[in-house]
């Protein structure tokens, strides 16, 4: 059975969240956010997963961006961009070992006994992301529109990862380009 969800259940996650922002110039922004979390079950119908970590949950969480924007000359409305994210190895599940020998996991405490489990847990993960384009306004005169035109690159390396954001592992997405426009009337 493991520390699958179950009907209910409850769960509190306690940490620290720190975002940090540093324009040096008008031209360049930097950000940086960390987050440290412990996500833990507080009640559940199977007492052994009380005070175990939720499956799919990380402690540690990292995002770094640098931005820099053309703000005159030829290139003046482009920007480039690098985005760097970074997630603690995530817990898949815990896992209950089989100590009465029935080829079944003992979740629930024998007396005189103690519950006996281990927990699976993926590597970190780190993904990088690239991103530019140009906002400004296409031609001169007051009713312009404002217009923004912008291309990412998710996964820019192409890592393939297993990652756990839930009960359920999956790969992660290859590298992925997108392209989207804006036009404020």
């Amino acid at each position: 059975m493991g520390s699958n969800r179950v009907a209910n259940e409850e769960a509190r996650s306690e940490g620290i969240e720190l975002d940090l922002y540093y324009n040096p110039t008008k031209e360049i922004s930097a950000q940086f956010m960390y987050a440290y979390l412990e996500t833990k079950v507080l009640k559940s119908v199977l007492p052994a997963l009380h005070g175990l970590d939720m499956p799919g949950t990380s402690n540690h969480s990292a995002n770094f961006a640098v931005r820099y924007n053309f703000r005159q000359g030829k290139y003046k409305g482009a920007f480039i961009g690098i985005n760097q994210k970074y997630r603690s190895a995530p817990l898949v599940r815990t896992y209950f070992t089989d100590q009465s020998g029935n080829a079944e996991e003992d979740i629930f405490l024998q007396p005189g006994g103690n519950i006996s489990f281990f927990q699976l847990r993926l590597q970190d993960q780190m993904t990088t992301n690239l991103f530019f384009g140009w906002a400004g306004k296409l031609a001169k005169g007051r009713n312009v529109p404002y217009t923004r035109f912008q291309v990412n690159i998710n996964n820019l390396f192409n890592d393939i990862d297993l990652i756990s954001t839930g009960s359920n592992p999956r790969y992660t997405d290859s590298k992925r380009i997108t392209f989207s426009a804006q036009i404020n009337f």
